[in-house]
């Protein structure tokens, strides 16, 4: 893995299936890592995830699909071009395809994305 990379945490494994009670608390508390993303089940065509983050992701594009954040806990930033996003608990956004960001928790957060 690229050492750029290394300290982040994507999940690429589905945690848990149809008909299985998903606890968030829980799951919040087993990331140990700063910045861990977890792939927590599937809907249709669409994985839901949620991101334990503290500190700075990279910038990147997602040419193929919109990317929406809903915030847990906590503050997330998003940074967009010459715009920052601020997220409180409760409050969500969406980043179309295409828009070039990174999203940072100086503090840390807990994300829905």
């Amino acid at each position: 893995m690229n050492e750029k990379y290394a300290k982040y945490s994507m999940g690429t494994e589905v945690d848990f299936q149809p008909m299985e009670l998903i606890d968030i608390k829980t799951v919040i508390d087993s990331c140990k890592k700063d910045w861990q993303n977890r792939l927590l089940c599937e809907v249709n065509d669409f994985s839901v995830r949620l991101a334990v983050i503290k500190g700075d992701f990279y910038w990147h594009t997602h040419n193929d699909d919109d990317e929406f954040f809903y915030v847990v806990d906590g503050t997330l930033f998003i940074d967009i071009a010459d715009e920052i996003i601020e997220l409180g608990p409760n409050q969500a956004f969406l980043i179309p395809r295409g828009i070039k960001h990174r999203t940072r928790a100086p503090t840390g957060t807990v994300s829905n994305s």
